[in-house]
């Protein structure tokens, strides 16, 4: 069994606050198809999740999250922190139909976004700083919200190009 938290704190909270505020998700209108919208949490969880391991590994350690260095319960609820903001991120680049140069306004506004959410959280002690600054986030949000669109743009033109052409979603 993981270990509880040491003390239930402002890292907790956030947790918590951020998992419940996701479920309006579930408000928003239905733009993708379910399987679609599952390997799109899928995609954003596991690299979000997979750049974290890497840069708090023990060969590294940059920075830990939560309270220790050490997989605590409230460690397993961070890996679904990220997947609301990937859906959200894709949702809204494919809504507002940011295409050409408009995306990479988008890319870098959703870098900013997320430089400013890690800022919050790093004061909520969900990420604590050893040899990190937290301007160098800014090149990893750059790298992943570029990879990100480019697997979405993959998805919906190889794999689910029938469904948007049904739905007439435009922005081909």
């Amino acid at each position: 069994m993981l270990p509880l938290p040491e003390k239930f704190d402002a890292n907790e909270w956030m947790v918590i606050s951020i998992l419940v505020g996701s479920l309006l998700l579930f408000r928003l209108p239905k733009r993708f198809p379910t399987s679609m919208v599952l390997v799109i949490i899928f995609f954003t969880s596991f690299t979000s999740r997979a750049v974290d391991h890497i840069l708090a590994s023990p060969s590294l350690d940059f920075y830990d999250i939560m309270d220790s260095g050490k997989f605590e319960l409230f460690g397993i609820f961070t890996y679904f922190l990220y997947a609301p903001f990937g859906y959200l991120f894709i949702y809204f680049y494919d809504k507002y139909q940011l295409y050409g140069l408009k995306t990479v306004g988008y890319i870098l506004g959703g870098s900013l976004f997320a430089l400013g959410f890690e800022w919050v959280a790093s004061k909520a002690h969900i990420f604590t700083y050893h040899d990190w600054e937290i301007a160098y986030s800014l090149t990893v949000y750059l790298v992943i919200q570029s990879v990100t669109l480019l697997f979405f743009n993959y998805l919906k033109h190889n794999l689910y190009q029938q469904y948007f052409q049904s739905k007439n979603i435009t922005g081909y």
